[in-house]
């Protein structure tokens, strides 16, 4: 069923971003040759940080209200990735003792304000060549894996009688290369994130194959580079078994490596689109994770520490991303394969109460997988909005042989007559709205 509701609704352009650069494969080059060119061609792009969250960082440092209170600091650096692995990279040039390497939440506490004021003394400019504005859908969910992740292994880890920081600062950097390469080669990205999805390769596998270096590798080198705490680098090396498969020996103890792959296994929880065994696995790995770290409800413990980061990537890339610790449980084997991954790939449904999920549930439930569905379309227009709280409205359906959206069914007392059909190629509100990733609206 291809439909499309219109509201009274704002249009948010997406501009791509230029043409990415190709790794020129030549046969026979030494592995340590190839990882520095990679590495030199992703750090001269970079990773973009969010303006908002640098100028804020700013203006309390402006304020003086970092001076008492370097923790405040620390997490407003939390909340972006990007500007996080700036401030790790340019620590280096400012910390005098580095006998124990570069640990960003030791140093930031220990920095001299005159110092502080040095580091954040530039714009998001000088920073990358790309831009949070242009965020793709991969990349989004790329930092979204990377906030969770990291704030899953800090709140596991004191639990586990681990270094909260340390923790933190592992789990992230795990995460450098994966968002360096999405941001700098974001079509090899979106086409191994493609493969994992269809269940085909392994991310960080299919990665490796396409660029001839692991993600991970990248991440090792660099913070080899930025002169990183050794107890972080320590843990910037490819998996062996799985995480879920160490849940096998529950005396085991557990190790911040182990700690780390078991709260990237937890991130992908929240993209069963991409990931969807990682559900599965994750319920094998959680009574371990109970045990070892005495964590009940991960999901719940981290929720306001991941907020302000989430909805700081959402505000920059005008794109909702999945929360699915907010998804009531429903019985998928009701629905066909159609409506089933139509369902887990709705990224606004998390985001809505489960009066509402409920209803669309019941919405996909009625699909069918060869037709349109007359018995959806009813169960859409007259529970489904009805819940949402829309009094007035049309539904389109998309004839692909004309190439036309036609009103199929008017919610509300206004004619279906006054709705006129649209061909796909004119520019206007409902037909761009196809392509848009967030609701578009339009004020009068």
């Amino acid at each position: 069923m291809n439909a499309i509701i219109v509201w009274e609704i704002a249009v948010f352009r997406y501009q791509p971003p230029t043409p990415e650069r190709r790794i020129k494969t030549i046969h026979g080059r030494p592995i340590e040759r190839k990882l520095g060119s990679a590495v030199n061609h992703l750090e001269r792009g970079g990773l973009p940080v969010n303006p908002a969250v640098l100028s804020a960082v700013r203006r309390k440092l402006k304020n003086g209200d970092y001076n008492s209170n370097r923790e405040e600091l620390i997490k407003d650096l939390r909340n972006d990735p990007g500007l996080y692995f700036y401030s790790a990279k340019h620590l280096k040039g400012l910390v005098e003792n580095q006998e124990n390497g570069i640990q960003l939440e030791r140093e930031i506490k220990e920095l001299e304000p005159e110092k502080l004021n040095q580091l954040f003394s530039i714009s998001d400019r000088e920073i990358s060549t790309h831009r949070t504005r242009n965020m793709t859908k991969a990349q989004a969910l790329r930092l979204q894996h990377s906030v969770v992740s990291s704030n899953a292994a800090a709140s596991m880890a004191e639990g586990a009688q681990l270094d909260e920081d340390l923790a933190y600062s592992s789990a992230l950097f795990r995460q450098l290369g994966l968002n360096l390469i999405a941001w700098n080669y974001p079509d090899i990205y979106s086409r191994a994130l493609r493969t994992q999805k269809q269940g085909k390769a392994d991310l960080e596998q299919e990665l490796e194959r396409l660029l001839g270096v692991s993600p991970i590798r990248i991440a090792s080198k660099l913070a080899v580079e930025w002169n990183i705490d050794p107890e972080i680098r320590r843990n910037l090396e490819d998996s062996g078994e799985s995480a879920a498969a160490d849940a096998e020996e529950p005396d085991q103890v557990m190790s911040l490596l182990e700690l780390c792959q078991l709260a990237e296994l937890f991130a992908k929880t929240m993209d069963t689109e991409h990931f969807p065994e990682a559900e599965q696995s994750w319920s094998l790995a959680e009574p371990r994770v109970k045990e070892k770290c005495g964590v009940e409800d991960l999901k719940q413990q981290i929720e306001p520490k991941i907020k302000p980061a989430l909805e700081a990537i959402e505000r920059a890339s005008e794109r909702p991303l999945p929360r699915s610790e907010a998804m009531p449980r429903f019985d998928l084997s009701a629905l066909t394969q159609k409506s089933k991954i139509l369902f887990q790939s709705n990224s606004h449904l998390p985001r809505c109460p489960a009066s509402i999920q409920a209803k669309f549930f019941e919405v996909y439930r009625r699909i069918e997988e060869t037709k349109v569905s007359v018995e959806a379309l009813r169960e859409l227009v007259e529970r489904a909005i009805p819940e949402t709280g829309f009094v007035r409205g049309c539904l389109y359906l998309l004839n692909e042989e004309q190439l036309k959206l036609e009103p199929a069914l008017r919610v509300g007392e206004i004619p279906l007559t006054k709705y006129q059909p649209f061909k796909l190629f004119q520019n206007n509100l409902i037909t761009s709205s196809l392509d848009t990733p967030v609701p578009a609206k339009q004020d009068g």
